[in-house]
């Protein structure tokens, strides 16, 4: 008999380290945003942990080595997707090359097998919002098909194996893969409904800052009728995430992070402003000239950069707003507006908007208007001769 008390003590420990990461996994995902870092990094957890089993693992037969290495492979294939399974399972192949011996090739074949269990079940539960108690549970009994890979030891290598080491196998498995897995469940959970959130802000978020698409259109309008026809004030307005998280999430950051301060601007832009994203970090904020009262909205935008903001489903992120302001008579060419934002980080040598000559914008706006006009017309025109038979 090969198992004794502190042998299996020995292996349970090494499932509480599967456990201990399951429940870091929310807290992993939160601070890793991103459908492709985060899955990645996690991988590499997985991977590890799986090393740390081969560390100390029971060896009854030089070069045959029992251990739970591949509880982290079903998990990874499971809950990490293609991405994070391929690292795991590159990092514990590597590793099982590296030891070699008599059971090496049915080692490597058991992680293939348990990545793919994993994959399987993941792609046919994916469409589950919430996975129920018998679903987790069948994924501990699926586990147990990397059994199958003892057909690559010795015949007399292979039923020592699952005569002796194999039942303890499948009861660990039984026991700690559902265990793990709802645990692994209740963040996967938690992160979908912050990341849902984050789309219906950025779907607002759409619909509450004028495109850039529209941006042109808008402001044309609202200089020819609407409340940009004299003096305007021009805030360029970017939000810069900053930390090691806005480093790891890049654009996608940037975006949730103005989707975040939405409400905060709108409030604290004038009615008669337009505001407009020229960029995922980048805000236009075009306004009638009230005197001072520029100067007072430039400081209230940066002041909304004083407390770490809320994003769901992620920790908070400190962030720093950069603005400029330009005052003007009128509104200047759109092109020049639209155009004249600076991609990178900060505003240190701010970019000159050259004031237009007296009644050049306006010009230029109602030719706009009028090219625009004489089209429909147009296309009205030919709508109706083709309607009347040419």
């Amino acid at each position: 008999m090969i198992w004794d008390i502190p042998t299996l003590l020995d292996f349970v420990g090494s499932l509480a380290i599967i456990a201990l990461l399951s429940v870091a996994y929310g807290g992993l995902r939160a601070r890793l945003p991103g459908e492709k870092l985060a899955p990645s990094i996690l991988g590499l957890a997985f991977g590890a942990v799986a090393v740390l089993q081969m560390h100390a693992p029971l060896e009854p037969i030089e070069g045959l080595i029992v251990d739970m290495r591949n509880v982290p492979m079903v998990l990874a294939g499971a809950f990490l997707g293609l991405r994070g399974l391929i690292l795991c399972l590159v990092i514990g192949i590597a590793f099982r090359l590296g030891i070699g011996g008599v059971g090496v090739w049915s080692g490597i074949g058991a992680m293939l097998i348990s990545g793919g269990v994993g994959a399987f079940w993941r792609a046919t539960t994916l469409s589950q919002r919430r996975r129920k108690g018998r679903t987790i549970a069948s994924l501990g009994v699926m586990a147990n098909l990397h059994m199958i890979a003892a057909v690559l030891l010795p015949v007399d290598v292979a039923v020592f194996f699952l005569t002796e080491a194999g039942p303890v196998l499948v009861g660990l498995n039984l026991l700690a893969i559902p265990i793990v897995a709802t645990l692994l469940e209740r963040e996967r959970i938690l992160i979908e409904s912050g990341a849902r959130q984050r789309a219906a802000a950025l779907k607002e978020d759409g619909r509450a800052f004028v495109p850039r698409e529209a941006l042109g259109w808008t402001l044309a309008q609202a200089a020819a009728i609407g409340n940009l026809q004299g003096k305007v004030t021009i805030i360029r307005l970017q939000v810069c995430p900053t930390g090691f998280l806005a480093l790891l999430g890049g654009r996608d950051v940037c975006s949730w992070a103005v989707a975040s301060l939405r409400e905060s601007i709108l409030r604290t832009v004038p009615d008669a402003g337009v505001v407009g994203r020229l960029g995922p970090n980048r805000l236009l904020i075009v306004m009638p000239d009230y005197g001072d009262s520029g100067i007072e909205l430039e400081a209230k935008l940066r002041h909304l950069a004083n407390a770490p903001i809320e994003i769901p489903g992620m920790v908070p992120v400190p962030i720093t707003i950069n603005t400029r302001r330009t005052n003007h008579s009128s509104l200047p060419a759109i092109p020049a507006l639209l155009g004249a934002a600076p991609r990178r980080r900060g505003f240190r040598r701010p970019l000159p908007v050259a004031e237009p000559e007296p009644g050049q914008g306006t010009e230029r706006l109602f030719e706009v208007m009028q090219r625009l006009e004489d089209a429909r017309r147009d296309a009205r025109f030919d709508t109706l001769r083709e309607a009347n038979g040419g």
